[in-house]
């Protein structure tokens, strides 16, 4: 027999191995695949920060020189990458930093560290800080290395503000190294300038401090606790459980008292603001005008909202925002003054949330957007060009973009492109933004664009092979009609090789809080993978818009 194979029968051999790639089936998914392994990496710039006034960002990241986590500097028009700081400028006591957080003072001179991070609740942690001074190459420990939690720098960058596990609220003075403390009473039910459990689950408010925009002042909610039963509970995150209590105000059951005062960073007593009345009331934000406070006034039954604006002596107060509603009004963002003293505000009043535009003392100028859609998020707004940038669902319910408007409602611009879901971070300059884009069959891609909605370059892309090897039934979107006639948005993932004849189990993923939306059109991360995971295992998924998902 010759050992030289024919081309025909080379042809042959490669024939069936194409119809055996054809017919066998794509690989399986496994748990470990998705939750251990961690093998579906979606693109990511990672925990960056902007540098003040520059459209440069910074990230940790490991360094071959030094063999450390050094800081590096990024031009995000370019991608030009140089290193911010060495990993050798984190070391203390010949210990290196375990570094996992960081923000810049405003004037872009020190850096707050944040290490041995430990959670509290949702969003709450404590940590041990450090401040490093840039121009001097000086690190310095925040408050002996005790562990702090709602720490700031001042406006100004001169000093930092924080609470310490006794509850009460200090500041920092970073050139003489001093620390000074401003509130006396904090113990386990007195918090001062930190929200206990119901704030920080209920209205997402764990931070209970302002700094005033002079550095000179400070605004803080003082929280007692001390008549709120307790509700004992198992944690059982750990190789042991343990019995744990908080501070939980059950339905009719008495809340938290809350105070709101001023403190002078010289020290000094409180001066508390008056409100006409304080009994079952939520102050759930607070924010300043220059010198003068505004809080945020909330009753029980959560129809009723007020912004109260206060004068510079704290004790003459103005109504400037009011929202009423039969039922119940949310609490959106602080209003975003301007330097003439008139603000931005998001309200539901017309049925959908949109923007509004009010003089200083709270009269409607505008309404900016309108329609049948509703405004996610007020971002930014440049007073030099007049722009201001939102972002909203106004193409679908299941989209959300990002857009530019003029104060008056004119000139509504779409600076997004591509259906999906759009989450923008606006530069320092405001000339432009990073679009972080995906969609329910495109994982995450992340963009560099002009203020006008130009690219100006791809940042990342998610690498697919991973993907690949996998065969994915990406969701349908449909239309739910209830028994009463609302019609809800949902979408239904389908078993590989679905089969209309068979008859299949179904999970319903569902979640009933006012504003969440289970069905939108982006890619869904490790719960996204686990429906494909069940869809391979012969399961149907659906999901569906509870009555009270915006828009």
């Amino acid at each position: 027999m010759s050992a030289i194979i024919s081309t025909k029968k080379i042809g042959r051999i490669i024939f069936f191995q194409l119809i055996l790639l054809m017919v066998l089936p794509a690989r399986e998914l496994t748990l470990d695949a998705i939750f251990k392994e961690e093998q579906f990496k979606r693109a990511s710039l990672g925990s960056f920060k902007w540098v003040p006034e520059t459209n440069s960002y910074v990230f940790f990241s490991d360094d071959s020189i030094t063999g450390g986590k050094s800081l590096f500097q990024v031009n995000s028009l370019t991608g030009d990458t140089t290193r911010f700081v060495s990993s050798e400028n984190f070391i203390i006591h010949e210990d290196t930093l375990h570094i996992t957080g960081f923000w810049f003072s405003p004037d872009g001179d020190n850096l707050l560290l944040l290490t041995q991070e430990r959670k509290q609740w949702r969003h709450s942690f404590f940590g041990v800080y450090y401040n490093y001074s840039i121009s001097q190459n000086q690190l310095t420990p925040i408050a002996k290395g005790e562990h702090l939690r709602n720490i700031k720098y001042a406006p100004d960058s001169r000093k930092i503000a924080y609470v310490k596990e006794d509850n009460n609220l200090y500041i920092f003075d970073i050139l003489q190294h001093k620390e000074k403390r401003l509130t006396r009473d904090g113990s386990e039910t007195i918090l001062n300038g930190y929200r206990g459990w119901l704030y920080e689950e209920e209205f997402g408010s764990f931070d209970g401090y302002r700094w005033s925009p002079d550095s000179k002042n400070i605004l803080f909610f003082r929280e007692d606790q001390s008549h709120v039963k307790q509700f004992t509970y198992l944690d059982e995150k750990g190789l042991y459980p343990e019995v744990k209590q908080v501070y939980y105000p059950k339905a009719g059951e008495e809340n938290p008292t809350v105070k709101t005062g001023v403190v002078s960073t010289r020290g000094g007593r409180t001066r508390w603001l008056e409100f006409e009345e304080y009994e079952d009331i939520y102050f759930p934000k607070a924010s300043w005008f220059e010198d003068e406070p505004v809080v945020a006034r909330l009753n029980r039954k959560q129809n009723h909202l007020e912004w109260i604006k206060f004068n510079s002596k704290y004790r003459k107060r103005m109504l400037i925002i009011e929202d009423i509603d039969s039922a119940w009004v949310d609490v959106h963002e602080n209003p975003l003054f301007l330097t003439d003293g008139s603000f931005l505000f998001t309200s539901e009043r017309s049925g959908y949330r949109h923007i509004f535009y009010a003089d200083s003392d709270g009269t409607i100028i505008s309404q900016v957007t309108e329609g049948e859609w509703e405004v996610k998020r007020l971002v930014d707004v440049d007073e030099e060009l007049g722009k201001i940038y939102f972002t909203a669902n106004r193409e679908s319910i299941l989209e959300q973009h990002f857009y530019s408007v003029n104060p008056d409602g004119s000139g509504l611009l779409q600076l997004t492109s591509g259906s999906g879901w759009h989450s923008p971070q606006l530069s320092p300059t405001k000339s432009y933004f990073i679009d972080s884009y995906s969609s329910s069959k495109t994982p995450r891609k992340i963009l560099l664009k002009t203020i006008q909605g130009e690219t100006v370059r791809v940042m990342q892309e998610t690498d697919m092979e991973p993907y690949l090897e996998y065969e994915f039934t990406y969701p349908e979107f449909f239309d739910f009609t209830t028994s009463d006639g609302v019609t809800l948005k949902g979408m239904i993932t389908l078993p590989w090789n679905f089969d209309e004849e068979k008859k299949y189990p179904i999970i319903i993923n569902g979640y009933g809080l006012a504003g969440s939306q289970m069905a939108a059109d982006r890619w869904g991360g490790r719960n996204y993978l686990w429906h494909q995971y069940m869809a391979q295992n012969g399961h149907i998924i659906v999901s569906i818009n509870n009555r009270q998902t915006g828009g």
